[in-house]
């Protein structure tokens, strides 16, 4: 639950594609053996991990079995978007400026949102994912399970959600 790269100053209503596309022409290179897990909003190319678009799981999940690969791999895809979701939920929480309008300009914004990323990859350096605010993040997580689910597998319960 790491940040490994930031690149701050476009507003939030910019699409994540085109900040991603910005990104690449700056400084930000996907390796080699890597990949990029983005949501469906996002246009498929090498080394970007999209959702199928076929498989529509977008639904409450009741008796659900993935029927096929393409809704296993949305199935775990989903997982793992969820874990980015919950690692903006906790810096969220544990830096509660981060949730309020600023009266800072825009570059102190910035600075601001980048040092809370720095301490909280430092907390988890020195004190792991123990503390009460990584602890509910995980218990609120109703896809911890997804990951290990097979094509064909007794059936889920839960809530599936796809960006």
């Amino acid at each position: 639950m790491r940040f490994t790269y930031m690149r701050v100053g476009w507003e939030g209503s910019a699409h994540n594609a085109r900040v991603l596309q910005d990104a690449r022409t700056q400084d930000f290179d996907i390796k080699p053996g890597h990949f990029y897990l983005a949501d469906a909003g996002y246009a498929l190319e090498p080394n970007i991990l999209v959702p199928y678009q076929e498989s529509d799981l977008t639904l409450w999940l009741s008796d659900f079995r993935p029927a096929n690969q393409e809704e296993l791999f949305n199935l775990r895809h989903s997982s793992l978007r969820n874990v980015i979701e919950r690692t903006f939920g906790v810096i969220k929480q544990r830096f509660k400026i981060l949730m309020q309008a600023s009266e800072y300009n825009l570059e102190q914004q910035y600075e601001i949102v980048f040092a809370c990323a720095c301490i909280h990859n430092v907390n988890i350096i020195w004190n792991g994912l123990n503390d009460k605010i990584f602890q509910q993040a995980n218990s609120d997580s109703s896809n911890s399970y997804f990951y290990n689910q097979e094509v064909n597998d007794p059936p889920l319960k839960g809530v599936y959600s796809s960006d």
